[in-house]
């Protein structure tokens, strides 16, 4: 913290920087504790996980294959997933520096970074856009089991010069394996869960697929989950298709109505990659996702309200993406896609969109680079956007290294924000896109080979802010209203510092603080972007008992308008004869605060598993 605030000092940053410093000192009792529970326990330190550096990293660049460190990155990788007590992509994501999950029930989360709101952040799968147009509340109803992940890489940051409309706080990439392991898991626990889970693989094609049930954690929080995907590569042709089916009670999720939501998403994309010449190498990609959600307002009493939304998107891109030199890269490229909209209370829509965009790396990795990227977006609902994006690092040898970035980008009003109409929501088919500029400094110090500090100032000026407001004094029953506020200012700053075996752990200690100004909004309140997270203090570790492997994850944190919140999870794991049993213990302390329908979150709770891997 004393680094950060000598290097971005001024009236501004000491704001931030005094909420961060408040925010960790609540949160030293959560390393005290933790200390204390791994001292006694110590054996011999989980192998250091996969540097950034070393790690195949798609999300940051298209002209460049490897990670260049010139923006705020952080792979989760399949270890990590394994470490992490975790029933869903949303567990996982949870403890991770920048992201704010916005958890209902395990059927039903919301997911955004950096403090924009959940419908500006893009979520790919295997770089195929999955977001959802109608709602970023689909943006986590995917069709990829959790097994058949091999990592996630989370891009922290604007970035619609790389990936178009919505990429306000980031982008987060969910990479499938190439070849998924074969084995079956089964297991059970907490408010009636159940989960079953099984891997196939032959040849060239895999196949995964998982089941959960609960009960729910109160009443009208009760779901089923199916998810399944098959994958078949040969040589250059990659084919990928998946289906998600969730019925989960949605009670108080979108106002106070004991409603019930039924969702359905299937997805199909391949892609080709061919050679051209000897630097030169050519990506096609097709893909196609379909999304419907039955929704009723009253559980019992399906006919009072209730809307089938079907949504469509497909598309293509084409990407040619080369090397002319040793410190010369260049990608350029296009894509395509059409959005329909089909629903009773929405309406029926159309939207096409389309895009040219390229990108320039001059540098190699390891050494000062420069990155310049530019795309231009066209939608027929809205006037042509221009988006460019400038990133750069600089070595300054001792093992520190400095970057830097910054872009304009832009979000688009969901059909939902502009058509929803429900007695708990209104929206406005009047508001116009929400447009910023967006930049970062920072720098990653690798200290000793067991120890490295990352740290980075961000900023954000967002014009016509979309969010969905009401009176700061209006009562609960007042319907949320979409707005564009005209102006709106974000600030913050992430340190995350690693520490290997250290009382023979892996630690990864996290500290984050925004603070954000939003003019025309005096008198109101938001339901996302103008509620985001604005501290938060978190620690990672992983250590062993003989074979028995220990992962524990806590966060104390505190969202706009609302007290702090502290929730601590923890996974054990250990063979079990040919299986291995895992047992997953959620809100250890029974920490009790309110979600984000405003009912109390889910209580302590443990869930066992049991697998056999062939």
């Amino acid at each position: 913290m004393v680094l950060l605030s000598s290097v971005f000092h001024s009236p501004l940053t000491e704001k931030v920087n005094v909420i961060l410093l408040d925010e960790c000192r609540n949160a030293r009792a959560l390393f005290v504790v933790a200390i204390l529970t791994l001292v006694p326990a110590a054996s011999h330190a989980q192998a250091s996980p996969q540097l950034l550096d070393t790690m195949h990293v798609s999300v940051t660049s298209r002209a460049r294959a490897a990670g260049s460190g010139m923006r705020s990155v952080t792979i989760v990788s399949r270890a990590d997933i394994d470490r992490t007590a975790a029933l869903t992509l949303g567990d996982v994501l949870a403890p991770i520096t920048g992201v704010d999950i916005r958890a209902r029930s395990s059927a039903s989360a919301d997911v955004a970074l950096r403090g924009a709101s959940v419908e500006g952040v893009i979520v790919l799968v295997d770089g195929v856009r999955v977001s959802d147009q109608q709602s970023g509340h689909f943006d986590l109803d995917l069709a990829v089991p959790l097994s058949m992940v091999d990592h996630i890489e989370i891009l922290r940051g604007t970035s619609s010069a790389l990936y178009g409309a919505d990429a306000v706080g980031g982008v987060i990439n969910v990479v499938t394996r190439a070849r998924a392991t074969r084995g079956i898991e089964a297991g059970g626990g907490s408010f009636g869960s159940s989960s079953l889970a099984m891997n196939a693989a032959q040849g060239p094609a895999s196949a995964a697929a998982d089941f959960a049930k609960s009960s729910g954690h109160r009443d009208g929080t009760d779901y089923t989950s199916t998810q399944a995907r098959a994958s078949l590569g040969s040589g250059a042709l990659h084919i990928d298709g998946g289906l998600g089916v969730r019925h989960f009670g949605a009670a108080d999720f979108y106002g106070a109505y004991p409603a019930y939501e039924d969702t359905r998403t299937a997805t199909l994309s391949a892609s080709y990659h061919a050679a051209l010449g000897s630097s030169w190498f050519l990506t096609t990609s097709a893909d196609t996702r379909r999304h419907g959600d039955l929704f009723t307002l009253y559980r019992n009493n399906p006919a009072a309200y209730q809307n089938q939304h079907t949504s469509w998107q497909s598309g293509a891109e084409v990407v040619a993406h080369g090397q002319p030199s040793d410190v010369v890269s260049v990608a350029i490229g296009g894509d395509a896609h059409n959005l329909s909209l089909t629903s009773a209370r929405l309406g029926d829509h159309d939207t096409q969109r389309g895009a040219l965009f390229s990108e320039l790396t001059l540098g190699q990795p390891g050494h000062a680079s420069i990155d310049a990227g530019a795309r231009v977006d066209w939608s027929s609902d809205d006037t042509p956007f221009f988006s460019p994006s400038l990133a750069g690092m600089l070595p300054l040898g001792n093992g520190i290294v400095l970057r830097a970035s910054g872009a304009r980008g832009y979000r688009e009003p969901t059909w939902t924000e502009r058509y929803y109409h429900d007695p708990a929501n209104i929206g406005d088919s009047t508001i116009t896109a929400e447009t910023f500029w967006s930049g970062e400094i920072g720098g990653k110090a690798t200290l000793t080979p067991r120890t490295s500090l990352d740290a980075v100032y961000f900023w954000r000026e967002a014009d016509q802010l979309i969010d969905w407001t009401k009176p700061s004094s209006a009562p609960d029953a007042t319907p949320w209203h979409t707005m564009n506020v005209e102006r709106a200012s974000y600030r913050g700053v992430e340190a995350e510092a690693t520490l290997r075996e250290l009382f023979d752990a892996d630690w990864t200690l996290r500290a984050s603080a925004l603070s954000f100004t939003a003019n025309a909004a005096t008198g109101y309140k938001g339901k996302y972007a103008l509620s985001p997270v604005t501290s938060s203090a978190g620690i990672s570790a992983t250590f062993h008992l003989g074979d028995t492997r220990f992962g524990l994850d806590a966060a104390r944190s505190r969202r706009a308008g609302e007290g702090t919140q502290t929730l601590g999870n923890l996974r054990v794991a250990t063979p079990a004869g040919p299986a291995q049993l895992r047992v997953d213990f959620f809100n250890l302390g029974n920490s009790a605060y309110l979600d984000v329908s405003g009912k109390p979150i889910a209580g302590r709770a443990v869930h066992a598993s049991l697998g056999w891997h062939l």
